[in-house]
C-alpha cells in the first residue's frame, strides 16, 4: 500500500514537537512529587483488590441468577465497585435471602467500602507529600479553596494523607478481606470453587 507523501507528513506534522518519554522520566517526575516505586506498587495492589471484590461480585450475581458470567460482567462493565455492590446487594433482598446471610455479606463488603476513597484517590489524583510527617496525599487536597465543601461525601474513610505503612496495611487489609469474602460466599453457595 503506497501512501502519498504529502499527506503523511500533514498527518505527522503536529506529533513532530512530542518527544519520546521513557518510563524512567515518568518515575523520576513521580519521585520529585513524593511517589516511590513502593508507593506505586501499593497504588496497583489496592487498585488489583477493587478488581478482585469486583470480578468475585459478578461472578455471585452470576450464581444467583444462574447464568453466565460473561453475560453479567458485560452488564456490569460500566459500573463501579459501589454499583455493583449495591446492584449485589439489592438482588440478594429481591430474592429473600435471609436476612442473617445478608446481613453476613454486607459486613464482608464494609471492608472495600471504607477504602473506596483511597482507590478513588490512587486513580484520579496526583500526589504530592502531606504535611502529616512521612506522609503523601492527593495534590488537589493541598489546592482546595477554603470554604467551599464538596457537593457529595462518599461512603468512605475521611482520611486524606497516607504512609507508607498506612498504604500497606490497607493492601493487606483488602487482600484479606477479599479471601474471607469468597470464603464467605462459597459457604453460602453462591460461587463455587473453581472461582476462588
Amino acid at each position: 500500500m503506497h501512501i502519498n507523501t504529502g499527506f503523511r507528513s500533514r498527518l505527522i506534522e503536529p506529533f513532530a514537537s512530542f518527544r519520546s518519554v521513557s518510563g524512567k522520566d515518568i518515575m523520576a517526575k513521580n519521585q520529585d512529587e513524593a511517589l516511590t516505586e513502593r508507593h506505586l506498587a501499593l497504588f496497583g495492589a489496592v487498585l488489583q483488590s477493587f478488581a478482585r471484590y469486583e470480578q468475585t461480585i459478578e461472578q455471585a450475581i452470576a450464581g444467583v441468577l444462574r447464568t453466565e458470567v460473561s453475560s453479567i460482567a458485560i452488564l456490569m462493565r460500566q459500573l463501579d465497585f459501589m454499583a455493583k455492590r449495591l446492584a449485589f446487594l439489592d438482588l440478594l433482598r429481591e430474592r429473600s435471602i435471609p436476612s442473617d446471610r445478608w446481613e453476613r455479606i454486607f459486613a464482608h463488603l464494609a471492608v472495600p467500602t471504607y477504602h473506596v476513597g483511597l482507590r478513588n484517590h490512587i486513580a484520579h489524583s496526583t500526589w504530592k507529600v502531606s504535611p502529616e510527617p512521612k506522609s503523601i496525599q492527593p495534590d488537589w487536597i493541598l489546592r482546595w479553596v477554603p470554604g467551599i465543601e464538596p457537593t457529595f461525601r462518599e461512603p468512605a474513610s475521611d482520611v486524606a494523607s497516607y504512609t507508607f505503612e498506612s498504604l500497606s496495611e490497607t493492601s493487606a487489609n483488602l487482600a484479606i478481606g477479599h479471601e474471607r469474602f469468597v470464603a464467605c460466599l462459597i459457604e453460602l453457595g453462591l460461587i463455587s470453587h473453581e472461582h476462588e
